[in-house]
């Protein structure tokens, strides 16, 4: 109405902004961006206040840098347009008047019509550039910029929509391996004795925690729902000042979860055996060498600090500040461990350089500590370390792997049993939906426990009993034969060879046996058939003389 006209002719934040237009000055709108002085409600009343001073006529008013021409033009253009609040029409104005440097911070400021404003300016410009007339050049560098702004606009909008599905799916995971978790401790629950040989001593414990693995899962699980309850309190502000932080929640979840999977390759009959003698080189030699070299490490470190930075000499500025003790502490450890990795400074420079970045002093090595460092204290560090205790480990290795090529095959076995049991225990939906059959499950226990009546039903446990029984000697009877034979699968390649050796010469010698038994036998029936026609022949000889005695009486009777 004509108050709002009125208004709107002193208004110096107008007069700021067409002053900004004018001199095509990026600086002065970001300047009055930031002041306070341009605001939404100052390109509410631009064209108003174009109006107004056409009115006024603009070679008396702060258009006259601008064609009156130009300008009844560029409203005729936006006469039909019944937004007047529209984000585009001080675009639409400095594109009009070739406001070319000015354009892309105008951009910026859009707020509900930024990609809008991207698409139309590269629309419009596209024939300027193919005419290759006029500022050919900065129109190449606006499109550049306009296309960068509205690329990463884009971006910006896919990457922080508000998508539930990935944080429902993790959280019905995490609900899925938690139910799992559980039902996993209430049943080994019922605690185990445990014989400890350097204590000598029996103790019982839940056999829940002698798995080391379940502890991998615990803590996986306590930073998997900090950090799925964190990322849900923050949802709707995705940069907020802790989002880091939750993220690195969730990743030091997905680190443990990946220490975890390790596990599933150990089922493999060739992967196995080697995961369980890296367990064992890890808890029985990797955790004892590195207590010791901690204590070598901290050792020398605090020498070294000495020598090189000692505390009388640092500035009373620098001792007094709040982080030096732990910036001294870190530098302690740092630095042997550096120099055990080769990754320490060769030179004077250097070290002030590293020094400074500690903050801990400002000043060079110590003139006289850092010689005796560099020709003397660095190999004796590197010869106790590197040669003596890095060789010691490669040894402890070797003499485990030795021993563990033996048993490393039956532990495996013994694993492979636990996870056929796991398997059987384990629910028939699959995550991220296995927590429903937990819950179901949960709730069918209590069940029968509750309908449980305390007489057992010896009939139907007998019952089992006997089929079990009948199942037993009908394998048995087929594999009996084989019971007997040494085991060589868990031993090492010469007791593996011994016992080759030994079964096949137990298999000869059964052999031989058997053929001796055979021989006796044919010379057995040999013997019998010999004395049976012994006797037959002997009766023939009785007969023959009986009749030739017969027969010499009658010759003599005649």
């Amino acid at each position: 109405g004509p108050e709002a006209r009125e208004e709107t002719r002193g208004r110096t934040d107008l007069k700021i902004l067409l002053r900004a237009l004018h001199l095509d000055s990026s600086k002065i709108l970001c300047s009055g961006l930031r002041l306070g002085l341009i605001s939404p409600r100052t390109e509410n009343c631009f064209r108003d206040f174009i109006t107004e001073q056409l009115k006024l006529g603009a070679q008396h008013t702060e258009l006259e840098s601008f064609s009156e021409k130009e300008l009844d033009e560029f409203l005729s253009i936006h006469a039909l347009k019944d937004d007047e609040t529209s984000e585009m029409l001080i675009i639409d104005f400095c594109l009009h008047f070739e406001k070319l440097e000015i354009l892309p911070d105008l951009i910026l400021t859009r707020q509900f019509q930024l990609i809008p404003a991207c698409v139309t300016l590269l629309i419009q410009m596209r024939p300027k550039i193919s005419s290759k007339k006029g500022r050919h050049e900065q129109l190449r560098r606006l499109h550049s910029a306009i296309v960068c702004i509205a690329v990463n606009a884009l971006d910006e909008l896919f990457t922080t929509f508000l998508n539930v599905w990935p944080d429902i799916i993790l959280l019905l995971y995490t609900l899925s391996l938690t139910a799992h978790e559980l039902n996993d401790f209430c049943r080994s629950l019922r605690p185990r004795q445990c014989h400890s040989r350097r204590c000598k001593r029996t103790c019982s414990c839940p056999e829940y925690f002698r798995e080391i693995f379940n502890y991998f899962d615990c803590s996986a699980l306590v930073f998997m729902w900090l950090g799925i309850v964190w990322k849900l309190a923050i949802q709707d502000n995705p940069t907020h000042p802790t989002a880091y932080t939750c993220q690195m929640i969730l990743s030091t979840s997905y680190l443990l979860w990946g220490f975890r999977s390790v596990s599933f390759l150990s089922y493999s009959e060739l992967i196995g055996p080697v995961i369980t003698m890296l367990e064992h080189l890890l808890i029985r030699d990797l955790l004892p060498f590195l207590a010791i070299i901690l204590v070598i490490v901290y050792s020398f470190g605090v020498f070294f600090f000495n020598l090189l930075f000692p505390v009388v000499t640092a500035l009373a500025s620098e001792t007094s500040s709040a982080t030096y003790a732990v910036d001294v502490f870190v530098q302690v450890y740092t630095m042997p461990l550096k120099l055990l990795f080769t990754d320490f400074p060769q030179d004077l420079a250097a070290a002030k350089a590293d020094i400074s970045n500690q903050s801990i002093s400002s000043e060079a090595a110590h003139p006289t500590g850092y010689p005796v460092f560099e020709h003397f204290a660095r190999y004796t560090f590197l010869l106790v370390c590197n040669l003596v205790m890095l060789n010691l480990l490669i040894a402890l290795f070797n003499l485990r792997v030795s021993i563990m090529s033996s048993k490393a095959r039956g532990i495996w076995r013994r694993s492979y049993f636990h996870m056929l049991l796991e398997y059987k225990r384990s629910g028939l939906v699959p995550p991220p939906l296995s927590f429903v059959y937990y819950a179901y499950k949960l709730a069918q226990q209590c069940y029968k426990c509750r309908q449980r009546s305390r007489n057992v039903d010896d009939e139907a446990k007998t019952k089992e009993y006997i089929e079990f029984l009948q199942f037993q000697a009908t394998h048995f009877r087929r594999s009996r034969p084989s019971l007997s034979r040494q085991l060589e699968a868990n031993r090492s390649d010469a007791e593996g060879l011994k016992s080759h050796t030994r079964n096949a010469l137990a298999e000869v010698h059964s052999e031989l046996d058997e053929a001796l038994v055979r021989q006796h036998i044919r010379l057995q029936k040999l013997e019998e058939q010999r004395a049976d026609d012994m006797k037959e022949l002997r009766r023939l000889a009785r007969r023959r003389s009986k009749k030739s005695v017969s027969g010499a009486q009658a010759a003599t009777t005649d």
